[in-house]
């Protein structure tokens, strides 16, 4: 959780550097961020918060530090199965030593607080920018927590919800009304 709030220092502090000389190019960092908050409101729609990483200035650098995170924690990781949830256009496995890797949305279509696999199955499962964008968080972390295999990991990404982001969304909504 500190390695992507982090990503949103930095992406914050970039923005500070920016001169009024170069005015435009943070107004169209914070359109990119406004539009990204904007899209991401349909909460049932994982698929805007792809498009923003993959193909926004600022979405493809916090992906870039994203994979980089996630290849240098799970390298090591060995096990039989693995479970992406979240992000399902990006796959996040690099790196790994599992064979099986899955993807919710794309090998495996349920929901995820029914998640089809046996209890104790599961060796490592990463959730990038999924919680964030759901409301039953809870009911879905019981499932992960029941399809983790003993000595299994869970590795789970998100923006800090203190975030410049959070901000601009309020904000935003502000401006709606």
């Amino acid at each position: 959780m500190s390695h992507i709030k982090d990503i949103l220092m930095k992406s914050t502090q970039k923005l500070q550097k920016i001169n009024t000389i170069n005015m435009t190019k943070k107004l169209l960092l914070f359109t990119e961020l406004s539009v990204f908050l904007i899209s991401c409101s349909d909460k049932e729609n994982n698929t805007n918060i792809d498009n923003w990483l993959l193909y926004s200035a600022l979405g493809r650098e916090i992906l870039a530090k994203e994979r980089t995170f996630y290849a240098k924690n799970i390298e090591h990781i060995f096990g039989k199965y693995s479970l992406q949830i979240g992000l399902p256009e990006i796959s996040l496995f690099q790196g790994n030593k599992i064979v099986n890797h899955f993807h919710l949305d794309v090998d495996i279509f349920c929901k995820a607080n029914y998640l089809p696999f046996d209890e104790n199955s599961i060796d490592l499962i990463i959730m990038p920018h999924f919680l964030e964008l759901h409301n039953d968080y809870i009911h879905i972390l019981d499932e992960v927590y029941r399809i983790l295999a003993p000595n299994g990991v869970v590795i789970i990404s998100c923006f800090n919800s203190h975030s410049i982001l959070k901000i601009c969304k309020k904000s935003q909504k502000r401006l709606q009304k």
